[in-house]
């Protein structure tokens, strides 16, 4: 019993000392800084990638509904880490922006 309720305290406290707001999943994708982003997706590059693309998918589909026109995000693919690493990339050179900043960065970049 006492080793599951220190087992359960130094996680709690890992968790705890970690101030970075980059530990789990983003609320809102939309509003992150690129550096937070950057540290999301070093701790944990799949679920990152996965999260963060998913959000992208999801703004290009309504940005669609508008704009039939608009540019299909690929589902898989080396297109699709293509254009990952062009959001990655605008992030490291842009830290302070948001996600959606470097997303609309590529959108323009498309139109």
């Amino acid at each position: 019993m006492k080793r599951w309720m220190l087992l359960g305290l130094l996680c709690s406290a890992t968790a705890m000392a970690d101030n970075s707001n980059t530990s789990y999943g983003a609320r809102d994708p939309a509003k992150i800084k690129c550096f937070q982003f950057l540290t999301m997706l070093e701790r944990s590059p799949q679920g990152s990638e996965q999260q963060f693309y998913s959000w992208m998918q999801g703004y290009f589909a309504g940005r669609r509904l508008t704009d039939p026109d608009l540019y299909k995000l690929p589902d898989d693919g080396i297109e699709r880490d293509k254009i990952f690493h062009q959001i990655v990339a605008h992030c490291e050179n842009k830290p302070e922006s948001t996600y959606a900043d470097a997303v609309e960065v590529f959108v323009n970049s498309k139109t």
